[in-house]
């Protein structure tokens, strides 16, 4: 898998030829994009204060969506917002989706603030924090995946929420009989589970999805006095496998007595893509869509799927510390301030995403908060220069618990270096011929540029202990 210029595929889109474009789409219903409001000339300018909506995506590896190369799978959302928007080609997240999620809301690297599978301190710092000190409303939907319930969500910043895995590792025996993510799913809001009742045959990522759509109803006819922030963490595509609404396996299938199956991963993508189209669509039908910056990314790799992407096979390697485990898609969208089908082949790790929401905001990152690790690259969504990562840093611990084996590594756009605490041997890995990381460069055959690159990382090592 190629990671320099080459693996992304970019995407212009005339005017004209979107049009084309949707008017193709709407006579398949299994590929269109449920855009229903197609003007994406709406220039309207930014305020100093935009809402802000933050999609995380769940397994979703760099070569899933068609507008990076994918082949394999229906996305005509994500590339209207792709074509519409500027999409960034080098996102690198951690292997697994806690520490990737620690990373995304608080700006720092694990080794700060993460001790446990999915349990956040319920005093720290995150994105939400820092918004709702100024003025923002926050709302947080999907995926939870730090524990606490209700007294932690509003202590790490949300206003209102709807929410599943409230409770690390107590989802079934807290919530009945349901089971957790997608059919009879397991719903917490306002400190309770719903009862089975409400939740019988229900599926998870619709609710999760009507929920922020009936937020954003709720923004609307309040006058949005308001600046808001979602953060939405749908449940696709994560494990198990299984047929959405749009199947018609659904029916009848029982999510009580029924295995994984990876069958039904294809239509996951296609369902995941076609609730996002919907809450876009709504934000144009209540005119909010002029002052709201909205980012898409997934929190790792794809999990054991093989795709095809630009001509190639791709393993999705969720959980390894390489390329297929960590690049990860992302886009900002934005009609009138984002400059349309742009592209931005600059480092992103996922401690940037705080500073860069706060830069976007003019909001200022309070002294405590602590050391911040992640460098903004808000300028660069509007097409304007600034500081750009020479590198992105990964520490790798998931599991404290169990005998997991420390791993940290810095990477370039062309080459991986390891530290020497070795699940992999240490040394250079090149990611552009060898993204599996199998064979790492011999000392001999590093160029000066390698060399000197290596003492910049056991530099930064030392700094980061």
């Amino acid at each position: 898998m190629n990671t320099t210029s080459g693996y992304s595929k970019k995407l212009k889109i005339p005017v004209i030829g979107l049009l084309l474009l949707l008017i193709i789409l709407s006579f398949n219903n299994t590929t269109k994009s449920v855009f229903q409001n197609d003007n994406f000339d709406n220039k309207s300018a930014i305020t100093e204060k935009p809402n802000i909506i933050f999609i995380l995506l769940d397994d979703v590896g760099y070569e899933i969506p068609t507008y990076t190369g994918g082949e394999s799978y229906n996305t005509p959302n994500l590339d209207m917002l792709a074509a519409n928007g500027r999409q960034f080609t080098q996102c690198y997240s951690s292997p697994l989706c806690s520490p990737s999620r620690f990373m995304l809301l608080t700006g720092k690297y694990n080794f700060r603030n993460y001790t446990d599978w999915g349990k956040m301190n319920r005093n720290e710092k995150t994105i939400a924090t820092l918004l709702k000190t100024n003025g923002y409303e926050t709302c947080c939907a999907g995926k939870w995946q730090f524990d606490g319930g209700d007294s932690s969500i509003r202590s790490l910043g949300f206003d209102k929420y709807l929410v599943t895995n409230p409770f690390e590792g107590t989802i079934q025996s807290t919530a009945g009989t349901a089971k957790g993510k997608y059919k009879f799913p397991a719903i917490y809001s306002n400190g309770k589970f719903w009862p089975d009742s409400m939740v019988f045959d229900k599926y998870g990522d619709d609710i999760i999805k009507d929920y922020v759509i009936n937020y954003l109803d709720s923004t609307a006819s309040n006058g949005n006095s308001k600046p808001f922030f979602i953060y939405w963490a749908p449940n696709l595509c994560h494990d198990p496998k299984s047929p959405t609404p749009d199947n018609p396996e659904f029916a009848s299938w029982n999510p009580l007595n029924e295995e994984d199956d990876s069958t039904f991963f294809p239509s996951m993508v296609n369902y995941m893509d076609k609730g996002i189209g919907q809450v876009i669509n709504r934000l144009y039908q209540l005119n909010l869509i002029k002052n709201t910056i909205i980012f898409i990314t997934a929190d790792n790799g794809t999990d054991n799927k093989t795709s095809r992407w630009n001509g190639i096979e791709v393993n999705g390697q969720k959980g390894y510390p390489n390329i297929s485990g960590t690049h990860v898609p992302l886009i900002a969208f934005g009609p009138g301030s984002i400059q349309e089908g742009s592209i931005d082949s600059g480092l992103i790790d996922f401690t940037d995403f705080l500073p860069t929401i706060a830069s976007v905001t003019n909001s200022v990152i309070p002294s405590s908060f602590g050391i911040i690790d992640g460098l903004s690259f808000g300028p660069r969504i509007f097409g304007q220069s600034c500081q750009e990562r020479e590198w992105i840093f990964c520490h790798f611990l998931p599991y404290s618990d169990n005998g997991d084996t420390l791993r940290r590594w810095m990477q370039n756009k062309y080459c991986l270096r390891f530290d020497d605490f070795p699940a992999i041997k240490e040394g250079f890995y090149d990611i552009v011929k060898d993204p599996y990381v199998t064979s790492n460069i011999p000392l001999i055959d590093q160029n000066y540029q390698q060399r000197q690159w290596n003492d910049e990382f056991l530099v930064q090592m030392k700094l980061l202990h």
